[in-house]
């Protein structure tokens, strides 16, 4: 790569996009023609191939031949988080933008994006997404709480923000906070995006919607997408995070420090709730005392007619008794 994508010769700042690459043989093309296509002015892509075998590594070389600010990086396959960083490392950007090889930036989502940093320099701009799966014509778009702040004046708060946390894609992101908090963490193998934008919130900044949605999710059944695990790993993965970050706020203090422990305690008993339901008990166990750890306190997490049974049985048992008559009344019927 010699250059910067350049159409204006305007000085905005230097925009990076990062796509990591995992089999994608079939969409890597697509979607470095989307951050082509965006009208914004200075551009950098940073291809990541997570080790193909798909012939995705070709494709992204010739891309690389074809626009001189397009870069190729070859890493071995280490998983998403780990490409990720390798982008970031080698990225020029101010800020960053994370796109997925399966998926599309919108059009004029880079514009947007840095449009609210500027206007609010102290800014965390976040956006929503579509979702296709052949036509990016027939695109919808995805529901997503963050969908209230189209009425305006609502300024949510840290823990509404851990619980509704936009996918990776639908932020930018300032390359100095992403080095300073290191990066993603590439022990985890999911919920990273929820990890790296609260570590980044901690640091300061006020998040922002920014209007129109900034991605096309492409919704297909593929099993190589880089980030899905199974169960039993993510299991493993969200414990380390939730206690990470618990630590993590501990040491920084201040308003959003607390409720964030406020949130990651309910987080830790939801899931626990979700285990149950799936039969992975002893794990369920685990998350039920992280969360009364975390919170300072035993007291299950939820609205007064579920604590109520639970105070009398215990999580297990009274997670069992509301999913029996849930099947009684028809709640699970099509």
């Amino acid at each position: 790569m010699n250059g910067i994508h350049q159409k204006t010769a305007g000085l905005r700042p230097i925009v990076t996009v990062v796509i990591p690459c995992l089999n994608a043989s079939e969409y890597v093309a697509a979607a470095v023609e989307s951050c082509v296509g965006q009208s914004y002015s200075n551009l950098e892509i940073v291809l990541v191939d997570n080790g193909s075998t798909d012939g995705s590594l070709r494709i992204c070389e010739e891309l690389a031949a074809r626009y001189d600010f397009v870069q190729v990086l070859v890493e071995d396959r280490k998983g998403a988080c780990y490409a990720r960083n390798g982008g970031l490392a080698i990225s020029r950007g101010e800020f960053v933008v994370f796109l997925d090889a399966d998926d599309l930036l919108a059009e004029g989502a880079i514009d947007r994006l840095v449009g609210a940093l500027e206007r609010s320099p102290d800014a965390i701009p976040l956006s929503l997404s579509y979702t296709f799966e052949k036509d990016p014509l027939a695109r919808r778009i995805h529901f997503h709480p963050l969908l209230l702040w189209r009425r305006g004046g609502f300024r949510p708060k840290t823990r509404w923000l851990f619980d509704h946390t936009p996918p990776v894609s639908c932020a930018l992101y300032r390359r100095s906070d992403l080095i300073s908090v290191g990066g993603f963490d590439e022990r985890l193998l999911n919920r990273q995006d929820i990890d790296l934008f609260m570590r980044v919130l901690l640091r300061g900044g006020t998040p922002i919607y920014c209007g129109a949605p900034s991605l096309l999710y492409r919704n297909h059944p593929s099993t190589d997408r880089i980030s899905r695990r199974p169960r039993r790993e993510m299991v493993e993965s969200q414990a380390a995070m939730l206690s990470k970050l618990q630590t993590l706020c501990i040491s920084t203090g201040g308003e959003r420090s607390v409720e964030l422990i406020d949130a990651l305690s309910e987080r830790a008993w939801k899931w626990g709730r979700e285990l149950v339901r799936v039969g992975l008990i002893d794990d369920a166990k685990r998350y039920f005392s992280l969360s009364a750890e975390i919170g300072g306190g035993t007291a299950p997490k939820g609205p007064l007619w579920y604590r109520f049974p639970t105070w009398i049985v215990g999580p297990i048992w009274a997670e069992r008794a509301i999913e029996c008559l849930k099947r009684r009344l028809g709640y699970y019927r099509n």
